[in-house]
């Protein structure tokens, strides 16, 4: 069998073209809150909590007991973005 030339191809093939596509749009970055607690010493953070609620983050951090040589922050993450909301060591 001979292989058909790009003509051919273009004649016989039939095309499901939708000029007026129904576009899709993807859901809004949400913010995510982070509350996160670290050893003073380690300079690490590990993340104790996530959540979408600012409000609930806020109560979330603020209920926090750290003792001494320990610190924790609370971050705000818009996709890429990260941004220290507050930060606190003892």
């Amino acid at each position: 069998m001979k292989k058909p030339t790009l003509k051919e191809w273009m004649a016989n093939a039939q095309l499901d073209f939708d000029p007026n596509p129904n576009i899709t749009m993807l859901p809004p970055i949400q913010t995510l809150w982070c509350v996160q607690v670290g050893r003073y010493s380690k300079g690490a953070y590990k993340p104790r909590y996530s959540m979408h609620n600012a409000a609930q983050a806020m109560r979330y951090y603020h209920g926090i007991n750290i003792g001494y040589g320990y610190k924790k922050r609370l971050l705000r993450v818009d996709g890429a973005k990260t941004l220290v909301v507050a930060k606190q060591a003892s």
